[in-house]
C-alpha cells in the first residue's frame, strides 16, 4: 500500500486573527454571601459509591458510571435487559435509552444482510474495541442463523477458517479497516466487496459496521463487566491492555432484539 501524501505546510492558509471581544462586567457577590442551593438529586447506595468513587461489593468489577435505579429505567426498557441499558438510562432525559433500543433493533436487524454476517462482523469489531460487554453477548436471531461458538471461533483467523466463504472474509476485512484503519479503505477495497454484495448491500454493510464501532469504543470506556460471565469479567478494564477474546469463553449474554 502506497503511503500517503504528507500536506505540505507551505500552503496551509494563514490563521485568521480572531476579533477582539468586549469586556462584560461580572457581578461578583460580595464576601460572605452563601452560594444558591442546588438540591442534591436522590441517590440510591450503588449510585453513591460510584459518585464518591468507592467501589461497591463487587470490587474492581463496578462500572465507571452507575446505572439508573430499577424505578427509571423498568418503565422505559424493562427489568431485565443488559446493564450497558441501565447505563443509558442514566441520561439527563432517560427516555432516550427507549429510543436507542428501538434504533439499535431495528438498525440490526432491518437489512438484507443475513443475521449471521451481521453478527460476525459485530463480534470481530468488539474484539478490535475490546469491548467486554460486546463480545459477551450472543443475539438470538443470530444464533438461529447458524452462529455457533465454532463459527465464533473462527474469528480468531478469518483468512484461514474453512467455516467462512470468501463473501463473509470481504466484509470482515472491510470491518477490520473500518475498525482500526479506516483510511486504508480504498477503491481495492470496495472492489473486492463488489464481488460479493451489491452496492446497497455494502451501504448497510458499512452503516452496521459504524455504529459498532462507536458505540463498542464508548461501552468499552464505561467498563461494562459486573454482569458478565467469568472469562470477561476478571481480565480487568479494557484500559488494562489485557486483550480479551469473543472466542474462548464457557459461557454468555443471551440477547433477545425486538
Amino acid at each position: 500500500m502506497s503511503a500517503r501524501p504528507r500536506p505540505v505546510l507551505g500552503l496551509l492558509p494563514a490563521p485568521m486573527r480572531r476579533p477582539a471581544r468586549a469586556r462584560v462586567p461580572i457581578a461578583v457577590p460580595e464576601v460572605g454571601t452563601p452560594p444558591p442551593s442546588i438540591p442534591e438529586p436522590t441517590m440510591n447506595a450503588s449510585v453513591r459509591n460510584h459518585r464518591s468513587g468507592r467501589r461497591g461489593p463487587r470490587g474492581d468489577n463496578m462500572a465507571r458510571i452507575a446505572p439508573a435505579t430499577p424505578e427509571v429505567y423498568a418503565p422505559l426498557i424493562g427489568e431485565d435487559v443488559p446493564l450497558v441499558m441501565k447505563i443509558h438510562a442514566r441520561a439527563t432525559r432517560p427516555e432516550r435509552v427507549q429510543t436507542l433500543g428501538t434504533f439499535f433493533g431495528a438498525w440490526m436487524t432491518n437489512t438484507s444482510l443475513t443475521p449471521r454476517l451481521v453478527e460476525l462482523v459485530r463480534l470481530r469489531i468488539a474484539f478490535h474495541n475490546q469491548c467486554r460487554s460486546c463480545m459477551a453477548m450472543r443475539y438470538g436471531h443470530a444464533t438461529l442463523d447458524g452462529v455457533d461458538e465454532a463459527l465464533v471461533c473462527s474469528l480468531e483467523k478469518p483468512e484461514e477458517a474453512p467455516d467462512l466463504t470468501d463473501a463473509d472474509r470481504a466484509a470482515l476485512d472491510y470491518a477490520d479497516r473500518l475498525a482500526t484503519d479506516h483510511l486504508s479503505i480504498d477503491d481495492a477495497v470496495y472492489d473486492n466487496l463488489r464481488a460479493h454484495y451489491s452496492e446497497g448491500e455494502i451501504v448497510e454493510l458499512g452503516q452496521i459496521a459504524a455504529i459498532c464501532v462507536g458505540l463498542g469504543r464508548l461501552d468499552a470506556t464505561w467498563d461494562l463487566r459486573d454482569d458478565l460471565p467469568e472469562h470477561f469479567k476478571q481480565q480487568g478494564p479494557a484500559s488494562s491492555g489485557t486483550v480479551v477474546t469473543p472466542w474462548g469463553g464457557d459461557a454468555w449474554v443471551q440477547v433477545t432484539m425486538g
